[in-house]
C-alpha cells in the first residue's frame, strides 16, 4: 500500500469512529519504516465513579442536560484498558479529552488505568483536549453538585508524567507540546494549540489555535527528525480537518489557523497526524 493509500484509508477509518462512538480506538501499521503499531484513544470522556452517585438528585439534573451516559463511563474505560493491554500493540496514543471535566480525582484514577497499560509492555503517550485543563469540576453525590478540585496545566504535567512527558527530547516553552524519540525510527510530536497565562493567580487557558512560536517550535521538532532519520508522527486534539461534515458547526471542530499550520508541517514532511 502507498503513502497515499495509506494516508486516505487512516483518514475514512477515523471519520467513521468518530461518527459511531465517543471513544474512538483506531489501531494502525506504519509501513515505511520497520513496523509498529499504533493504537490510537480519544475522548475518553472518564469520570470516576467517586465523582457521581447516580441515584443522587444532583446527578439527575446534571444527566438531563448531557447527551453522555456518564454513568457508564468507569466501565466503558475500564473495557478500553483491558482490550489495550491485551493488544499485540506498541505504543498507545491519547489524543486529548481524557476526562469530562478535568477533575483531578478522575485524572489521577485514569493515569492509574493507564499504568495498567503500560505494565503490559507498551507505552502510552498523552496530549491534552479542552475538556483536561482548567475546567469547573463538580462532584454529583448529594442533592446539589458541589464544586472540586480541577488541573492546571502544570498538575497535567505532573499526573501525566510518567506518559510521555518523561521521554521529551524537547518542549515547547509556552504549552504542554512535546517530543519523543520512540525508537531510532520514528519521532513523535505531540502538538498543544494552547497558550497559558496568569491572571489575578488564576491560570487562563486560550485553546484552539497554533501560535507562531509553537509552529517553530514543530517545524524545528520535524527538521531535526528528519535529519536523524526518523519517520515523523504527530497527535493533536483539534482536528486539523473538518471530520465532522454538516453534523455541527465546522469552525468550532477545527484548528483556528488550519490552513496554515498544514501547509507548513507538509513542507516539513510531516504525513501522520492523529487528532481527536
Amino acid at each position: 500500500m502507498n503513502k497515499k493509500k495509506l494516508y486516505n484509508a487512516i483518514m475514512v477509518s477515523l471519520m467513521t469512529l468518530v461518527i459511531m462512538v465517543t471513544v474512538v480506538i483506531v489501531t494502525v501499521t506504519l509501513l515505511t519504516k520497520p513496523d509498529i503499531k499504533i493504537s490510537v484513544i480519544s475522548d475518553l470522556h472518564y469520570m470516576d465513579d467517586e465523582q457521581f452517585d447516580i441515584s443522587s438528585k444532583a446527578y439527575g439534573n446534571y444527566s438531563l442536560n448531557k447527551d453522555k451516559m456518564m454513568e457508564l463511563s468507569p466501565a466503558i474505560c475500564k473495557t478500553v484498558i483491558d482490550n489495550l493491554a491485551d493488544s499485540d500493540s506498541d505504543i498507545i496514543l491519547v489524543t486529548g479529552d481524557l476526562t469530562e471535566d478535568g477533575s483531578e480525582l478522575s485524572h489521577l484514577k485514569l493515569a492509574e488505568q493507564f499504568k495498567k497499560i503500560e505494565n503490559s509492555g507498551k507505552k502510552v503517550y498523552v496530549i491534552n483536549g479542552n475538556h483536561d485543563i482548567d475546567m469547573t469540576s463538580y462532584d454529583y453525590n448529594g442533592d446539589t453538585r458541589s464544586e472540586i478540585k480541577a488541573v492546571t496545566a502544570n498538575r497535567f504535567y505532573e499526573i501525566y508524567y510518567e506518559f510521555g512527558f518523561d521521554e521529551a527530547v524537547s518542549r515547547c516553552s509556552e504549552n504542554l507540546s512535546y517530543s519523543v524519540n520512540i525508537d531510532d525510527d520514528y519521532k513523535l510530536i505531540c502538538l498543544d494549540p494552547s497558550v497559558y497565562s496568569v491572571s489575578q493567580n488564576t491560570e487562563i487557558k486560550n485553546m484552539g489555535k497554533f501560535t507562531e512560536t509553537c509552529l517553530q517550535w514543530a517545524e524545528n521538532q520535524c527538521a531535526e527528525g528528519i535529519k536523524e532519520g526518523r519517520k515523523l508522527i504527530a497527535m493533536t486534539h483539534i482536528p486539523f480537518l473538518n471530520h465532522m461534515l454538516s453534523q455541527v458547526n465546522s469552525t468550532s471542530f477545527v484548528v483556528e489557523n488550519n490552513t496554515e499550520v498544514i501547509e507548513r508541517l507538509m513542507k516539513c514532511r510531516l504525513e501522520y497526524v492523529f487528532t481527536g
